[in-house]
């Protein structure tokens, strides 16, 4: 549920940290996990980082293509997808401004409001302030 409240960001993990990954068919003798760790991104997406240093956004520590600004009448969070943007503000005002900077640095074709991510059906209404999500 959308609250209009700053977003809590100080949970997220450090990039590079420790990570496990399940087995889904492991025996009982073998381990259900192992340990790894998050790898970096090619170049490309060190220009995307680069840009939106350059725009005084910060990096989120646990995923490096995404990217937050929070200010006193606001919050921006920008979340990047091989060639796609998902873009969640506390205002129009800041979406507009988001993609007049992005603008700026790359060609972009606005689709409008967020419908679906990922295969999950996203549906908002300001009025009562929520988010429904459903597959």
């Amino acid at each position: 549920m959308a609250t209009g409240d700053k977003p809590d960001l100080s949970d997220l993990h450090k990039w590079g940290c420790k990570a496990w990954v399940k087995h889904l068919k492991a025996d009982k003798l073998e381990l259900w996990v192992n340990e790894c760790c998050f790898v970096g991104y090619d170049g490309e997406s060190n220009k995307l980082k680069a840009t939106f240093l350059s725009l005084c956004y910060m990096v989120c520590n646990a995923d490096e293509v995404v990217f937050y600004q929070i200010e006193n009448d606001g919050y921006t969070i920008v979340a990047a997808a091989t060639d796609n943007f998902t873009i969640i503000t506390s205002s129009t005002e800041c979406v507009k401004c988001i993609k007049t900077q992005l603008n700026n640095h790359f060609e972009l074709v606005d689709l409008g409001e967020i419908n679906w991510l990922l295969g999950i059906h996203i549906q908002h209404v300001l009025a009562f302030h929520t988010i429904s999500l459903s597959q």
